[in-house]
């Protein structure tokens, strides 16, 4: 049988876990950032519907950036991977300032998501594959990024890990563009 109202108490005593050793660490260190990790998404969409998202994920998450919010940190950033687009305007109601990684495969360009989403922070949004498939692929990927990385908030990068298949020259290629548009 379903009940919410045990998913809202695990919730709760898990919220309460994860701001307890964050309080003792903000009382001693100067943090300029929080980043959490919360893979939510998938290559066609999110996993979790808007209404469950608003009952379950949006009073913890209002609760957790909240709190690093009234402890001066002003971006809080969550990794999530897959095609997030249903997902953004709820994560920013509850607080969150910015995503990482926007996998191009999952379908999530970063020029789109600025438009429609000016004051989002971003970090990723490069093609991995495109590195692994040399000098021409990484200019197209620079060149399609380079108007989001001028209108700021936006940390360009691979959008996840380099995969093995990556040559040190066409990393260190990808490196050099990146370089000249910042």
């Amino acid at each position: 049988d379903d009940d919410p109202a045990v998913v809202h108490d695990v919730l709760g005593h898990l919220t309460d876990l994860w701001l307890a050793p964050f309080e003792q660490v903000l009382a001693d260190v100067d943090v300029d950032y929080a980043y959490y990790w919360e893979d939510m998404s998938f290559k066609s969409g999110a996993m979790v519907s808007p209404r469950l998202f608003l009952e379950f994920f949006t009073p913890v998450y209002r609760r957790i950036n909240g709190f690093f919010c009234a402890h001066g940190l002003d971006s809080v950033l969550m990794e999530t991977d897959g095609n997030v687009w249903g997902l953004i305007p709820l994560l920013l109601d509850a607080g969150v300032t910015g995503l990482d990684p926007f996998e191009v495969r999952a379908g999530m360009d970063v020029a789109e998501v600025r438009a429609r989403y000016p004051r989002l922070q971003m970090l990723g949004g490069i093609d991995k594959g495109a590195l692994a498939e040399g000098p021409a692929a990484i200019d197209r990927e620079v060149d399609r990024v380079a108007a989001v990385v001028r209108s700021g908030a936006y940390v360009p990068g691979v959008d996840h890990y380099v995969p093995p298949e990556v040559p040190w020259a066409h990393f260190a290629y990808y490196r050099e563009r990146l370089a000249a548009i910042l």
